[in-house]
């Protein structure tokens, strides 16, 4: 039942000012309302009306979740949120053939695109309470402890666990429509022998993309210092260590970074603004990008040689890879613009193609030529497509102890940059860079980044959420190639034999790439910096009722794994194959 509406109006003009001298501009405007959901389905969570200690819904009204507000009654518009205006789209482009031969043309050309964003934004809306519940019970089913399928009746999942609430919905404060500015200014070159050279400079600005970011983190510095009382007292034995004596807490002492790193999640949430909810994922249109590329050209088209070859030196840089329906759209909620920000996954530095078709001239004529001459060596065509490109980008990031939730809280005094809150593809604590980890290996058992260059920050510090370096995975080619023989029957019939080599030299390179992963099958290349702890785990009372949790006190440090420091940057296996196809055809 969801419905949108697009109107969309334009003018445009040419004028050609002289022989040689074109110019085309024009505007383009479109309305581009709300998505909506016919029935009132719509639902909005709007951090100002949330009440603070007034649990997950208002005098325990399970129709009224609260900070919630419904379209059914009428508390915000079907649509969610409101309308926008018109969006205005000029473009702008000329053309100049200067001297007016027809062989050097200059081309310039710049425009605003509008779009809405795809229908996830609008569908996650329906899916929240009070339209649907979700709630998690995670008890053992055993006789006697728990569970039993014969409880399962007076079972109430509105109170075993509604605290794992995850809210998702529109962000009131982030109402836009994904912008697209694009540009380019192109030279072009007719060159002797049928040959012409175009180089361009293509530019690319994204603005108000769609991206995901947790509204309901403890400010940073929240619990860095202070003491949280206990329900009586909470005896601890080995406290500071195998073979320290017990000692009776009575309140937690923040002060502490093991104490922060065994808080319970009951005692975190306490500290949220929004304490009766897990996570609040706020839809916004604030993610950027920006692309910038040299692109050339060189094409040929000959009677009996044609050619294509382009190569682009480019870089696409941006606060996350825009999906609004992957966990890797969420934001860093702190610092987005410097933590989020940076190369994206799709970029390649260098690409070069080539495609080409060449129809081999008559080896056999003349005196040489007759049946069986010309069988052989005449009627052949070769084509084929090159590809160079640079590798993949790749972020470090820890794995293992240092790597914990429970380690970000001791380290900042917050739950900010705990799981898919900073994005998928940064972490709480990163590795500080003592030189350029690329040493440049190729061979399957080779090592193609050097551990030694990598250090595991001391408590307190850490390393850049941006690497002072590309690293990328290895650059790769192929080569692919066609034969084809044409035998004539007549003027109007012939068959024809095909022979296509895809990846003819049988390259493999590393592909499947993974950074966090210890298990070698995941990832070609072994690149999780894995991390144990480097003194004996302490106790501390977690401030959930009277149990303890066994910590790794960051103020000891933390060393990597001994598999690490064995195998990180070594290529485990290489992926890649010929493929050899035939064909036989008879045209008629």
């Amino acid at each position: 039942n969801f419905r949108y509406y697009n109107y969309e109006f334009y003018a445009q003009d040419s004028w050609k000012m002289r022989p040689n001298l074109t110019i085309e501009y024009g505007v383009r405007a479109a309305y581009l309302p709300q998505n909506f959901e016919r029935k009132g389905l719509g639902v909005l969570f709007d951090p100002a009306s949330y009440v603070p200690g007034g649990g997950a819904f208002l005098n325990g009204d399970r129709t009224r979740p609260n900070g919630y507000k419904l379209a059914a009654r009428d508390e915000i518009p079907k649509g969610v949120l409101d309308n926008l205006p018109i969006q205005w789209m000029p473009r702008f482009n000329v053309a100049w053939d200067v001297g007016g031969k027809g062989d050097l043309v200059l081309r310039a050309g710049a425009g605003l695109f509008y779009n809405r964003v795809q229908g996830n934004y609008d569908y996650y809306s329906s899916g929240e309470m009070p339209n649907t519940y979700s709630s998690t019970v995670d008890t053992p089913w055993a006789s006697g402890n728990g569970l039993s399928f014969g409880d399962l009746t007076t079972l109430n999942p509105f109170t075993s666990n509604i605290g794992a609430i995850n809210v998702n919905s529109r962000d009131l404060q982030s109402n836009e429509i994904p912008r697209v500015a694009n540009m380019s200014f192109t030279v072009e070159k007719r060159l002797p022998m049928n040959n012409i050279l175009a180089v361009a400079y293509v530019g690319t600005q994204g603005r108000h993309l769609p991206q995901r970011r947790n509204a309901n983190i403890i400010p940073l510095g929240t619990l860095l210092n202070g003491s949280i009382p206990l329900n009586g007292s909470v005896p601890v034995s080995n406290p500071d260590g195998p073979g320290t004596p017990t000692r009776n807490f009575t309140s937690m002492d923040l002060n502490d970074p093991a104490q922060r790193a065994a808080l319970a999640g009951v005692v975190l949430r306490r500290y949220r603004p929004f304490d009766a909810f897990n996570s609040v994922g706020l839809f916004q249109f604030t993610g950027t990008s920006s692309y910038h590329s040299l692109q050339a050209t060189l094409s040929h088209n000959g009677r009996n040689l044609q050619y294509f070859a382009t190569y682009t030196f480019a870089k696409a840089l941006g606060t996350v890879a825009t999906n609004e329906s992957d966990g890797a759209a969420w934001a860093d909620p702190i610092d987005t613009r410097n933590r989020s920000w940076g190369v994206l996954p799709f970029d390649r530095t260098h690409v070069f193609n080539l495609s080409y078709n060449w129809t081999v001239p008559k080896l056999a004529r003349g005196k040489f030529e007759n049946a069986l001459t010309n069988g052989i060596f005449n009627g052949w065509q070769i084509s084929g497509i090159t590809t160079v490109q640079s590798g993949t980008p790749i972020r470090l990031r820890f794995t293992g102890a240092i790597a914990q939730a429970s380690q970000a809280v001791a380290w900042y005094g917050s739950d900010a940059f705990n799981g898919t809150n900073a994005g998928a593809s940064i972490g709480a604590i990163t590795p500080i860079y003592l030189g350029n980890p690329q040493v440049g290996g190729t061979e399957t058992g080779s090592k193609i980044y050097d551990i030694s260059k990598l250090a595991i920050p001391s408590f307190g510090n850490t390393g850049p959420s941006q690497p002072p370096f590309y690293i990328r995975t290895p650059g790769r080619s192929n080569f692919d190639v066609s034969f084809f023989k044409n035998f004539n029957i007549t003027e109007e019939k012939k068959i024809q034999f095909r022979t296509g080599l895809f990846n003819i030299f049988n390259q493999a390179y590393p592909t499947q790439i993974n950074v966090t992963s210890t298990n070698p099958a995941d990832s070609d290349i072994y690149l999780a910096l894995d991390t144990v702890c480097a003194t004996p785990t302490v106790r501390r009372p977690n401030g959930d009722g009277t149990n303890v949790a066994d910590v790794c006190d960051p103020r000891g440090g933390f060393n990597f794994t001994q598999t690490t420091l064995d195998n990180f940057g070594k290529i485990q296996t290489k992926r890649g194959r010929r493929i050899v196809e035939f064909a036989l055809k008879f045209y008629f």
